[in-house]
């Protein structure tokens, strides 16, 4: 029920529609510690919550380190007069530490074994030469998640919309700004089934993002209606004729996915001629097929 860190069952695409088993009813979030970051393994820039209500789920100190200040070359063994160059590194590229570090007595570098952020590669790095130049530095601003799965999102005060991506655990990022301490407002929440799969979860509820749903639509566009969910293989004698602009449709079953094309398409009947097929709500493109309509809509139809 309530709004955390953990991964969506799934996201829910425009248009979808669910039936409601529980609430709404108000979700009072505890006060959250949220900082400004950029992910070792993309890039991204976002925002995410390193503590919630006393719970952490991200935090500096789990894993160590090292920035790349100067290019040098990662190795496949720590003996760097035997060993085989596997690529370099480039200035500003992050690794994390697996082994070490060491001084090699022969030479007087310092050595350690390390897993590349971006690659995965694992290989030997000289963070210091014997005449004191420092190839790699230690950062003590990388954050691990520590939880299952942690939403990136696009703003502040963004806790349950906007999310980039989920950062796995054990994923790293660098600190930008933060961390900032702030009190959510609550939330509306509901418990729904989705009509497309039967999938059953929590969802928030807010004016721009969830609607009241009514099973009927009107035609926007000119489009087919068809005997079957599947486009793909559909042909001309799946057929039933064409839907056009103004027309009035009663949902019977849907809004369902046609995975193989990914389209939400509803199976209807028209209220002029009473013709039943399956009817796209809109297409790859974003041409807009199809859009509710309620008893009230009626009016202004007349």
């Amino acid at each position: 029920f309530q709004t955390t860190g953990e991964a969506p069952t799934r996201s829910l695409k425009t248009d979808e529609v669910l039936e409601i088993l529980e609430g709404p009813r108000q979700d009072v979030r505890d006060a959250v510690s949220r900082a400004r970051v950029k992910t070792l393994k993309d890039s991204l820039t976002g925002w995410v919550t390193l503590s919630s209500g006393g719970q952490v789920q991200a935090q500096a100190g789990q894993q160590r380190f090292w920035e790349c200040m100067t290019g040098v070359a990662i190795t496949d063994g720590p003996n760097i007069k035997v060993c085989k160059v596997l690529r370099k590194l480039e200035v500003g590229e992050v690794v994390r530490l697996l082994e070490g570090p060491e001084i090699d007595k022969d030479t007087g570098v310092t050595r350690l074994k390390a897993l590349c952020i971006q690659d995965n590669l694992e290989g030997w790095v000289t963070t210091l030469g014997n005449a004191g130049t420092v190839y790699a530095e230690e950062k003590t601003d990388i954050y691990s998640v520590v939880c299952e799965a942690l939403p990136l999102q696009k703003a502040f005060i963004d806790l349950s919309t906007g999310t980039l991506r989920m950062l796995q655990k054990d994923e790293a990022f660098e600190v930008l700004e933060g961390p900032k301490e702030f009190q959510p407002e609550p939330a509306e929440r509901m418990k729904g089934r989705a009509v497309a799969d039967g999938q059953v979860g929590w969802v928030t509820v807010t004016n721009k993002r969830v609607k009241r749903w009514y099973p009927s639509y009107i035609c926007k566009q000119s489009c087919v209606m068809q005997d079957t969910l599947n486009t793909v293989s559909a042909g001309p004698s799946n057929t039933v004729r064409r839907v056009e602009e103004g027309e009035l449709l009663e949902v019977l079953d849907g809004p369902q996915e046609d995975k193989a094309a990914s389209l939400l398409r509803i199976k209807a009947k028209a209220r002029k001629d009473q013709a039943v097929g399956w009817i796209t709500l809109k297409g790859n493109q974003g041409t807009v097929f199809l859009t509710q309509w309620s008893r009230k809509d009626e009016v202004q139809l007349k």
